[in-house]
């Protein structure tokens, strides 16, 4: 696979309206999976955002008056924009729980596991809400910055992804299925000059730990079986803030539909067999 790839912010044209290729693709890629029988299932932690992200890919989030959804805890199902043409999309609750292992019985080791994956991680930057928020009040002894919850987090991100790999390994002895993943890096917004590190942690080639983890899921696979790639992303902009630190939000709408359109082609391109 090359090496992640995808426009800086200064290459970024302002105003592009994105939203009727992401439908068109979404179209195209609606048509193979119906004829595949098949879908399309995101994974990933809690708070990094996946259904958030699913929304833009579907066109849901460019509708007026449309707000992050809450949390949920249970296997959602969604749609395209196109009324009563749904696309077989489905999205994995990132909470530890009951319900989220009776999502990945029922997708990744059901009868029908997904054609492809799309594993959501966000760099260290998953929202803190409920419960998370008490946890890290309570560890706030060693985490004072938002340095460090990032990197307490990308550790939690790691050992999230550890155990989709063991998923994806089990769906691949029963089903020889799903066949590619895209880890698709989301708060891109926060962190648009770390590209470099963003390629050495989680894209092909790299050196991080999320490369490792796929690259000893590839093998043990067969690349012929299975491959994978890497997309920087952005969803619902806002800035982050913990501890009285933060980061800003540096992202313009126009620049955030660009990375999600990439994210459309990238999707689309596996789901056409164009990818190799």
């Amino acid at each position: 696979m090359s090496d992640l790839a995808l426009p800086s912010p200064e290459d970024v044209r302002a105003g592009l309206a994105a939203g009727g290729r992401i439908l068109e693709w979404w179209r195209k890629v609606e048509a193979y999976l119906k004829r595949r029988k098949n879908y399309v299932l995101f994974t990933g932690m809690e708070g990094v955002g996946k259904t958030v992200l699913f929304d833009f890919l579907s066109g849901k989030a460019y509708e007026k008056g449309y707000r992050p959804p809450a949390k949920s805890n249970k296997l959602e199902r969604g749609r395209t924009a196109d009324p009563g043409r749904p696309i077989g999309l489905k999205v994995i609750p990132g909470q530890s729980a009951r319900p989220r292992m009776e999502a990945v019985e029922r997708t990744l080791l059901g009868k029908t596991p997904p054609l492809g994956v799309v594993h959501v991680v966000a760099n260290g930057f998953a929202s803190i809400r409920g419960h998370e928020s008490t946890e890290v009040i309570r560890k706030a002894g060693r985490v004072k910055s938002v340095a460090d919850l990032q990197n307490l987090q990308r550790k939690r991100e790691i050992e999230e992804l550890r155990q989709v790999c063991g998923w994806l390994r089990d769906a691949h002895r029963m089903a020889r299925q799903p066949s590619w993943l895209i880890v698709a890096v989301t708060k891109y917004d926060l962190f648009p000059d770390a590209l470099a590190d963003v390629r050495s942690e989680y894209g092909p080639g790299g050196r991080g730990e999320v490369v490792k983890l796929l690259d000893d899921l590839v093998r043990f696979v067969g690349a012929d079986n299975f491959q994978w790639q890497a997309v920087p992303v952005c969803g619902w902009l806002e800035d982050f803030t913990f501890a009285r630190d933060g980061r800003k939000s540096r992202f313009t709408p126009q620049q955030r539909d660009v990375l999600v359109e990439e994210l459309g082609k990238l999707i689309s391109g596996f789901c056409h067999g164009e990818r190799g």
